[in-house]
């Protein structure tokens, strides 16, 4: 009886899969496939450095630098700040390019490690946050989200109005929803 009184959210739930590829690879060796801004890259992993670093390379690898003892975790947390930095680096002038067409003003904005959300909004503080997950996706993905979030500082919730918002700043945001795995692109404005 109770799985027949849940019987409409059970279906709904098989109809909208969670995505689960919000995760980076979990193996951190060499010759791993990772990505950036939707481009698959090599890991190389050299095992002699005196410090820390992770390199971008034109033959799409990415040199990650660590200590000779270095273990995954250590690895995950070394690329997983140099995917902060890359995300860190191309904010700004997102944020910058949808202020004065949105008519809103971000008041401080960050990245975080965020499991279930692409980000979210605090519309009191005007402050966003974008999952770090996204530097591993298309730049479209970052924009779409940039623009979500920042609409929410114009309606707090997925309202009709949120909607026909999104609309008129990003007419293309449902294909891009959709293709993020997002729920969003069902709505009707």
């Amino acid at each position: 009886e109770f799985a027949e009184s849940k019987a409409g959210w059970i279906k709904k739930h098989f109809d909208n899969p969670v995505v689960e590829n919000r995760k980076p690879a979990v193996q951190y060796t060499d010759g791993s496939t990772h990505y950036l801004w939707g481009e698959p890259f090599t890991l190389r992993v050299i095992k002699d450095a005196d410090k820390y670093s992770v390199a971008r390379l034109p033959d799409h690898t990415v040199e990650l630098r660590v200590k000779p003892q270095s273990g995954q975790q250590i690895r995950e947390r070394v690329m997983r700040e140099w995917y902060r930095r890359e995300l860190k680096r191309n904010i700004p002038a997102l944020i910058n390019k949808w202020e004065p067409v949105m008519k809103v003003k971000v008041n401080e904005w960050n990245v975080k490690k965020m499991k279930t959300r692409w980000g979210t909004c605090n519309t009191r503080a005007g402050r966003i946050w974008i999952s770090l997950y996204l530097a591993m996706k298309s730049p479209e993905f970052l924009e779409y989200i940039i623009v979500h979030e920042m609409t929410h500082l114009l309606e707090r919730g997925h309202t009709h109005r949120f909607y026909r918002l999104m609309d008129s700043f990003h007419p293309e945001w449902r294909a891009i929803d959709k293709r993020l795995g997002g729920r969003h692109w069902k709505k009707q404005s």
